[in-house]
């Protein structure tokens, strides 16, 4: 998660989503390696149709002023959170497969938390960073994002690891971008343009190639 913020702030979101499109192949990567999990020819075609439908969707404009040494930095950074984390969740699928989602969501959350607090603590913003514990207005909407987009989320997300192939998941994940599009659209008034609607036609269509069968 480091990682992948110190990257979104280097190269902008449109860059971003492209790395992140590193995630659904590196984790099928993984669990061939370290696993042995065998994916068919037609959750290849899944995912390609969602990784099509994903970069449909992407503004590849970086910030205003970035350096090309500055946009090379922030992709690698992109690049290796992808695959910490496609590496971080293949290893532990052995334990998923045994341990229940909740206790499994509660023992990775409290790690991160024990790992952050010196990191936030040594931090010369240690003191913004604290000041995000204080009461305030943007609690109203800080708090249901963080339950539904932190904590749910990832009970979703280590539920789909524990209970079907950890590239067919992986494959499936990758459609948040799309699912982006149609909240953006919903609750932001975003404009839904015609290549956004390709791409979300695009990402079903690969949903649903990987699951026929399934």
């Amino acid at each position: 998660d480091t990682l992948f913020h110190k990257c979104l702030s280097m190269v902008g979101a449109g860059i971003n989503a492209i790395v992140d499109c590193l995630y659904s192949p590196m984790i099928v990567f993984f669990a061939y390696m370290l696993l042995g999990e065998r994916l068919g020819l037609r959750h290849y075609i899944g995912m390609v149709a969602i990784l099509g439908g994903v970069l449909l969707t992407t503004r590849v404009e970086p910030p205003e002023g970035n350096s090309r040494k500055r946009l090379i930095a922030g992709i690698l950074w992109g690049v290796c959170s992808m695959v910490t984390l496609a590496f971080g969740i293949v290893i532990a699928k052995p334990v998923l497969d045994r341990s229940p989602v909740i206790w499994a969501t509660a023992v990775r959350q409290i790690g991160c938390f024990l790992a952050m607090i010196p990191v936030a603590l040594l931090s010369p913003n240690r003191g913004e960073i604290l000041a995000t514990f204080i009461p305030q207005r943007h609690w109203k909407f800080m708090i249901p994002g963080t339950i539904l987009g932190s904590y749910l989320a990832l009970i979703f997300w280590i539920a789909g690891m524990k209970y079907t192939q950890a590239g067919i998941a992986a494959i499936l994940n990758q459609t948040s971008s799309i699912h982006i599009l149609i909240f953006a659209s919903l609750f932001l008034k975003e404009p839904f343009t015609r290549f956004k609607l390709a791409a979300a036609i695009l990402a079903v269509g690969g949903v649903l190639i990987v699951t026929l069968g399934t």
